[in-house]
């Protein structure tokens, strides 16, 4: 039916031939590789019964393998603090300990993105966020690409551009 409808309307929906999980009763029943969530939604899921599939199932794949490796991406990092930053962080340690890992695990990699997180004091802030020695975590700065073009941008110049990230990238 979605197809019969108009393109400005399709793109409201998701694309069922993508490999998209459309429903939590998916998600349910086949666990996701990558699950993209909040950490109000997150901490629900813990809570819920109905949910325990995806917890159980992804600590039996974690189980299975000692080099299978969970990874939890926690983007502005820094924004973590105070009262607000202590209840994200037990939601996270509530995750880890049901998903069976040690925050000092191999099995765990934690990456984080924050824009003001640097050199020893942004360690202390890890150390104090996971709980675990500063000495574990290692802070990748960034620099900003300032790049000046004229607008509109041509198509040439917008895949060259293109083509320079995809190059620093497979650097990395």
């Amino acid at each position: 039916d979605i197809r019969e409808l108009d393109d400005d309307v399709k793109v409201q929906f998701p694309d069922v031939s993508c490999g998209e999980m459309l429903t939590r009763w998916d998600m349910i029943q086949a666990p996701p590789d990558i699950l993209i969530t909040n950490l109000s939604m997150l901490n629900t899921m813990l809570l819920r019964e109905i949910e325990e599939p995806i917890i159980d199932q992804t600590k039996e794949w974690l189980q299975e393998n000692k080099e299978n490796k969970f990874s939890l991406v926690i983007d502005e990092l820094h924004s973590y603090r105070g009262t607000a930053g202590t209840e994200v962080a037990i939601v996270l340690r509530n995750l880890i300990n049901r998903l069976g890992l040690e925050l000092s695990s191999p099995q765990l990699r934690v990456l984080g993105t924050s824009a003001s997180l640097d050199g020893e004091t942004g360690k202390d802030f890890l150390e104090d966020f996971f709980g675990i020695d500063k000495s574990t975590f290692k802070i990748i700065p960034g620099e900003p690409i300032r790049e000046r073009v004229d607008v509109p941008v041509s198509p040439d110049l917008l895949d060259q551009q293109i083509e320079n990230c995809s190059a620093e990238a497979k650097e990395l």
